[in-house]
């Protein structure tokens, strides 16, 4: 399914966050920069934190919203997530890590370990923003948009091609890669949501309404 429809239009899973409950911490770090620019309280942030991980678990063990599972393949996501192994000769998964989060890193941050030393720095894919599309300026590329940019790398930046990988392999980090993206806008949106509607100064109090 092209991915145009959905890394955008994410308003309805405000109040399905809600509902999830606060559950553990995350695996994935949160957006640290967002969280100060919002001036989200402590306490908040442990809250999102819950939030996100009943919503999409861990990359150890990623989940898919119930509303989400006709956009994301929860199998391929599983395929591209965790750990590399091999059980299987010619059989891998840890397919993100093994092929990109040395550059985009563990959470789609584009600030893998590799990053520093690259230029222009990777693609920060929690913000659903990719410019190598056939769709308009400001919309979510199509899954075709996607696989080739893994079929045929980035000339001139540290994008290789993949096009060696198998098929069903390319087809796992597209959707991992949409589900980083997904991940990434609703941990945004639930910021916002939290900045103007939740949170407060602790030292001045909740912040009064507009007039």
């Amino acid at each position: 399914m092209p991915a145009a429809r959905t890394i955008r239009n994410l308003s309805w899973l405000l109040p399905l966050a809600v509902l999830a409950g606060c559950g553990g911490g995350a695996a994935f770090s949160p957006d640290g920069l967002l969280l100060a620019e919002a001036r989200v309280v402590a306490e908040h942030r442990g809250q999102l934190d819950g939030v996100l991980n009943t919503l999409f678990g861990t990359p150890d063990e990623p989940a898919v919203p119930a509303a989400l599972a006709e956009v994301l393949d929860i199998e391929q996501i599983r395929h591209a997530a965790g750990p590399v192994e091999s059980h299987r000769v010619g059989e891998t998964i840890g397919l993100y890590r093994r092929h990109c989060a040395r550059c985009h890193g563990l959470t789609g941050d584009g600030q893998g370990p590799t990053a520093l030393y690259q230029s222009p720095y990777p693609r920060d894919f929690r913000a659903g923003v990719f410019k190598w599309k056939s769709t308009t300026r400001g919309a979510a590329p199509l899954d075709e948009d996607l696989h080739a940019t893994l079929e045929r790398g980035i000339p001139g930046t540290a994008m290789p091609s993949f096009r060696l990988l198998k098929q069903e392999e390319r087809d796992a980090l597209v959707e991992y890669v949409k589900y980083l993206a997904i991940r990434g806008q609703t941990e945004r949106r639930l910021i916002e949501h939290v900045a103007e509607e939740l949170d407060y100064d602790p030292d001045a109090g909740p912040t009064p309404p507009c007039l």
